[in-house]
């Protein structure tokens, strides 16, 4: 579940082979992208502590939250308990 560092890439390779399937607006400056990937770049990437999702709203909010992982987490916790007291 744990993997690298933050890597930065150029964007129009990056766009080469993917699809975009949304554009969230923001007000953050390219500095402020780039200050803040440097400040997070020893932080290693985690699937449960801190995937893409959690950096992308830590540099919108300023926390990392993943609503993805929540739902994921209510989810198998029903099942669980459907589980258990069926």
């Amino acid at each position: 579940m744990s993997g690298g560092s933050v890597v930065k890439e150029n964007i129009e390779e990056w766009l080469k082979s993917r699809d975009i399937t949304s554009i969230e607006p923001t007000d953050m400056s390219r500095e402020y992208i780039e200050e803040m990937s440097l400040m997070l770049a020893d932080r290693p990437f985690n699937l449960l502590s801190f995937n893409c999702e959690q950096y992308a709203f830590f540099l919108k909010d300023g926390y990392a939250k993943s609503p993805q992982l929540f739902w994921w987490g209510v989810g198998i916790t029903s099942f669980a308990l459907w589980r258990i007291f069926r």
